[in-house]
């Protein structure tokens, strides 16, 4: 191919922009429940089941380990413009919709259609990044493209427990809160829609630079050929641990942080909660907030860190050192997360987030350099990476809920806790309301913790394997 076959445009930025804006829309409208559970309880009534709430967030990375693969090789059919467009248009329609949904089934349904067409938009990066950018800006590109999906997951962290102390009464006039919030994170993603269709473009008139692939290669020889490729396996190691750390940790950031509280300062919120039951939408607000700040700060770091390390990445033209790295610190920063507060662990979360969440552009970017996949098996290998990853955000959660009274000072706090409910509670309505108060007691996920610190040590073992790919890819 002779050079004046190829050509790098300005548009690229604008092209990757528009992506970036529907990516950001995909998670915003998943993990816009994720801090405020006890307000979905509430807008649905006293006894709203609980384990449809936590479904909320628990089902994107189980519908996404079923349908990752086949989403991924729809983008290598259909391309990313067609496939990320269509997730757009579902997005505006299902975001303004579901603000009326009248029970947390429906509720439910929407999530589970919102991560469904989603998928399109997780497998779409590379694809995108390999048509309109040269390798050297690859690993840069994919930084960006996953940075707005972590804006889309720090926003409503942190910005959904303050709105709906600001709509209305989160604990009283729950529904109507929740109803407002839905409105305007669905009103945005009608305007993200929109702007898409304006800018995105499928492909540049001519390539970013010479391809040394351009024949299409089936979707079963493509799959047989990702799976007998070493580099794919710990890639999805990678994945599979990172997710169980990041949305392990969102999923029960707020009752993680609840439960680091010291033993004292919860008898006492205990006690006011349920000898004055008007003190208790003061008391699980104010553990919403704090929730959401520190599961921002992970996104936030992460924000920063596709800003910095993916481009260090291709300056020094090393891949491998980065996941390495991210590898090692991972471990005790999840174990200050889960046991310790104030200050050091908002440090912890956003080192956490810096250096865990830029290693998936990275990894993004060995699986597009190493030779057996490439640029034609973009979206297969990325939706293989997001398939294995999902099952660790799928396990991970339900294995930390099913360690969350593993330790003897949750055990005891327990039995404290039961005596002051039955013994300050004096208001009949009050039972009727809520069985019982909302808190989360001292050292309930110590054990919860101490697995994810395990799994993350045993990642350490195998990313040592893992093949530095840019010679190859050069």
């Amino acid at each position: 191919m002779s050079k004046a076959s190829y050509q790098v445009y300005r548009r690229r930025w604008a092209v990757l922009g528009s992506y970036c804006l529907v990516f950001f829309i995909t998670q915003l409208l998943w993990i816009e429940f994720a801090t405020i559970p006890q307000t979905v309880a509430f807008a649905f009534g006293p006894f709203a089941d609980q384990s449809l709430i936590a479904l909320l967030t628990i089902e994107g990375p189980l519908v996404s380990f079923v349908l990752s693969f086949p989403f991924g090789a729809g983008v290598d059919k259909w391309g990313w413009k067609k496939t990320s467009g269509f997730s757009a248009i579902a997005f505006a329609v299902i975001g303004v919709l579901r603000a009326f949904a009248p029970d947390l089934v429906t509720l439910l349904i929407s999530q589970i259609a919102i991560t469904t067409v989603g998928l399109f938009v997780f497998d779409g990066i590379s694809k995108l990044t390999t048509q309109w950018f040269p390798f050297k800006e690859g690993a840069t590109a994919q930084g960006i493209g996953v940075l707005s999906q972590f804006v889309g997951l720090m926003v409503p962290l942190f910005l959904s427990p303050v709105l709906v102390n600001m709509l209305g009464n989160p604990l009283f006039n729950a529904y109507e809160s929740l109803r407002n919030l839905s409105l305007i994170y669905g009103f945005m993603a009608v305007i993200v829609a929109i702007i898409f269709f304006a800018v995105a473009r499928e492909k540049p008139p001519l390539p970013p630079e010479p391809r040394v692939e351009e024949k299409e290669v089936p979707l079963r020889a493509g799959f047989s050929r990702i799976l007998r490729v070493r580099q794919f396996w710990v890639l999805s190691a990678l994945f599979f641990v990172g997710f169980i750390v990041y949305l392990g940790l969102t999923t029960w950031i707020q009752n993680i942080v609840s439960s680091n509280a010291p033993l004292l300062e919860k008898f006492v919120e205990v006690y006011l909660a349920q000898a004055n039951p008007y003190l208790l939408p003061i008391i699980v607000s104010q553990s919403q907030i704090t929730g959401g700040t520190v599961g921002a700060l992970i996104t936030f770091g992460g924000i920063f860190g596709c800003l910095i390390l993916p481009t260090i990445s291709d300056k020094i033209k090393r891949r491998k050192p980065f996941i390495v790295l991210t590898a090692i610190v991972t471990p005790p920063l999840v174990y200050i997360i889960g046991t310790m507060s104030g200050w050091i662990i908002m440090l912890a979360a956003f080192l956490l987030g810096f250096f865990l969440l830029s290693a998936m552009p990275i990894s993004f970017q060995v699986a597009m350099e190493t030779r057996a996949i490439g640029p034609m098996l973009a979206g297969l290998a990325v939706g293989g990476l997001y398939t294995l990853g999902n099952l660790g955000g799928a396990v991970g959660p339900l294995v930390m809920e099913s360690l969350e009274t593993s330790s003897l000072s949750y055990l005891l706090s327990q039995v404290y806790y039961w005596q002051s409910y039955l013994t300050a509670v004096s208001k009949a309505w009050w039972f009727s309301l809520i069985p019982s108060a909302p808190l989360i007691l001292p050292g309930a996920f110590f054990g919860a913790i101490l697995f994810v610190v395990v799994v993350g040590i045993a990642l350490i073992a195998i990313v040592i394997f893992l093949k530095d790919t840019r010679p190859e890819a050069k």
